[in-house]
C-alpha cells in the first residue's frame, strides 16, 4: 500500500488486493466538491469540479449512505451483512470493488486510519 507524506493514498493502489487488516484500516474521505442526493432507491452524485454526474443503484446508494454515516468500513460491512443475504466473503469483495470504483472516479479520497 502506497501513501504520500500527508497520509493520502497514491492513485495506483488496487483496493481489492489489500489484505483485510489494511482494508479495514482505510478512512474514506468524501470530497467537499462532491454533492449527492438520494432519489427514491438511487443516489445521484455530482463532481462539481469536473461537472461529471454519477448514478448509484439501490445497493451502491446504501453503501454510500453507510460510509457517510459511519466512515468505518467494518461497520459498513456489518450493516450490509445484516441487511442483505450475502456471505461475508462476497460482501468484502463487493465492498472493495465499490470503494475502488468511487476512488478511481475521484469521488472520495482514501487515507490510513490512525
Amino acid at each position: 500500500m502506497k501513501f504520500n507524506q500527508n497520509g493520502w493514498m497514491v492513485m495506483d493502489i488496487n483496493i481489492a488486493q489489500l489484505d483485510d487488516q489494511q482494508f479495514y484500516n482505510l478512512k474514506i474521505v468524501f470530497k467537499e466538491d462532491t454533492i449527492f442526493r438520494k432519489l427514491d432507491d438511487e443516489m445521484i452524485i455530482i463532481d462539481m469540479n469536473s461537472g461529471k454526474y454519477f448514478g448509484l443503484n439501490e445497493t451502491g446508494a446504501r453503501i454510500w449512505t453507510l460510509l457517510n454515516e459511519f466512515n468505518d468500513i467494518k461497520k459498513v460491512q456489518g450493516s450490509l451483512l445484516d441487511e442483505y443475504n450475502i456471505s461475508e466473503e462476497e460482501c468484502l469483495k463487493e465492498l472493495k470493488r465499490f470503494l475502488q470504483t468511487i476512488y478511481e472516479k475521484g469521488l472520495v479520497d482514501v487515507k490510513k486510519n490512525n
